[in-house]
């Protein structure tokens, strides 16, 4: 793995691996912390670690200062086998953490949020992180909210290509708590087996409250359970730029007994007075009242309580609360269909990709396919379909050059409006993205094999695809 890191002439980095000791200096590989207790004690705001490979962490570490975390090695983090303490913990104003490449193990946690807490106005960061099997339903203490991630009163939380597994709450959030205020932004991430677990618990995934704003783009919940309301996801509050864009939410549920379709077996946003929107999103296959014994049950894809004031975009849904979403909180929808029957494409989630994926259905059948306002399908995933009928304009639209010597690939694009590019290899895997180019991007190559590669270059109202070579 090639690492670059933005340091500035005070920044210091440090090691911890599972060959070191904290009696070590901690400034290379080879003179290694063994914890990162031991880095964060040695280092100063701004500062780097960088973990490599699998340690096992002894102890809840308490963030004070500015710090990033980078993982390198597939870098993991485990507990004490049987220990309940929380990974890390921040309880300082006005402190700047980021996380990136990091597998972070869970287990039993006394505390709410078993991997991140913070209770200040804290900014953090975590990209590309996966967090396993973090479940505070077993704590004696109250309040158990969030079971791998709790913020409250915090100043903003970003997830971009995060993966949560399996991580249950002894209250509400199973995955992510958040409460008070802060902007909470999940980007890219997959949600999968994550459950709310008490009788009241909302949010087997996300739940957010009071003055949270809450996006989330090209995101995807599956096998997600809350007891009580909003199977995958929870939103309730007053603040007005929340949103749910390019996000799959599929055979999620809710538990509870004597329930009806509006806890929401998806998704519910609650009956607060504001605007949401929601685009280009995708919301199927999710139940209510699903339990052991429980009574009634069926359908419950997404619901927009009044009097909140959506706004729904190229979105579909197979079912909607209201029935029709009305009007009556000022309720608008452009080209969506919130009662869709989408049998015939064929949903199911794709373990090796994370992404719900649908098959080409039969002529005139409602369908995700081809259906979003950004270029790309409905949900999370692209199937690409729609490349069979590439535009002429856009195909002779940009050009392609690659440079072995530098390993450099320049892409320009010479249409009169922004273009976004991906580009795939030879089986089809995503292996660079750019949105709203502009006039040309150079794109480092050096980890790229040699190969046939596609790029696909989409604006606002057609698409187009090029293969290249890369020696």
């Amino acid at each position: 793995m090639c690492l670059f890191l933005a340091l500035n002439s005070f920044s210091q980095i440090w090691y911890v691996n599972s060959g070191g000791d904290d009696g070590n200096g901690g400034t290379s590989s080879g003179d290694a912390f063994a914890s990162i207790g031991a880095a964060n004690a040695a280092a100063t705001s701004g500062d780097f670690v960088i973990i490599e490979g699998t340690i096992t962490q002894e102890n809840q570490v308490v963030f004070d200062k500015d710090l990033n975390i980078i993982g390198t090695s597939n870098a993991t983090i485990n507990r004490l086998p049987g220990a309940t303490y929380r990974l890390f913990f921040c309880d300082t104003d006005n402190v700047s953490l980021s996380f990136e490449d990091l597998v972070l193990n869970g287990g039993a946690a006394e505390f709410p949020g078993g991997a991140f807490a913070t209770f200040k106005n804290v900014d953090v960061s975590f990209t590309r992180c996966t967090f396993n099997d973090f479940d505070t339903s077993a704590s004696t203490s109250p309040n158990v909210n969030g079971g791998a991630i709790i913020l409250n009163g915090f100043g903003t939380a970003n997830f971009d290509g995060c993966v949560f597994n399996n991580n249950t709450a002894g209250g509400d959030g199973g995955a992510i708590f958040a409460n008070t205020s802060g902007s909470l932004q999940i980007k890219d991430c997959l949600f999968n087996g994550n459950e709310s677990k008490r009788a009241t618990g909302v949010g087997g995934a996300v739940a957010s409250w009071q003055a949270v704003k809450l996006n989330i783009i090209g995101s995807t919940f599956y096998d997600n359970t809350a007891d009580f309301f909003g199977g995958a996801i929870w939103s309730a509050g007053t603040e007005t730029t929340s949103s749910f864009e390019n996000i799959t939410v599929f055979n999620n549920r809710t538990l509870a007994t004597g329930a009806n379709p509006s806890v929401g077996g998806g998704c519910r946003v609650s009956a607060d007075p504001r605007p949401f929107l929601v685009v280009n999103s995708l919301f199927y296959g999710n139940e209510y009242g699903v339990g052991p014994g429980s009574s009634p049950s069926g359908p419950s894809d997404m619901v927009l309580a009044n009097p909140l004031s959506a706004t729904v975009i190229n979105t579909l849904s197979g079912t909607t609360i209201p029935t029709p979403v009305d009007g009556s909180g000022g309720d608008t929808v452009t080209s969506s269909n919130l009662a869709a029957d989408l049998t015939s494409s064929n949903l199911m989630f794709n373990v090796a990709s994370g992404f719900v994926e649908y098959g080409l259905p039969a002529p005139g059948d409602p369908t995700p396919i081809n259906f979003g306002s950004d270029g790309e399908d409905v949900g999370a995933w692209d199937s690409m379909l729609t490349l069979s009928s590439n535009n002429f304009e856009i195909q002779n639209g940009f050009e392609i050059y690659t440079d072995s010597n530098r390993n450099l690939i320049e892409i320009k694009n010479n249409l009169d409006q922004q273009i976004s590019v991906e580009i795939f290899d030879i089986v089809g895997k995503l292996v660079f993205k750019v949105n709203k180019l502009g006039s040309k991007v150079f794109i480092n190559s050096n980890n790229m094999p040699s190969g046939v590669y596609i790029a696909v270059i989409k604006t606002k109202n057609a698409n187009g695809a090029k293969k290249f070579l890369i020696n």
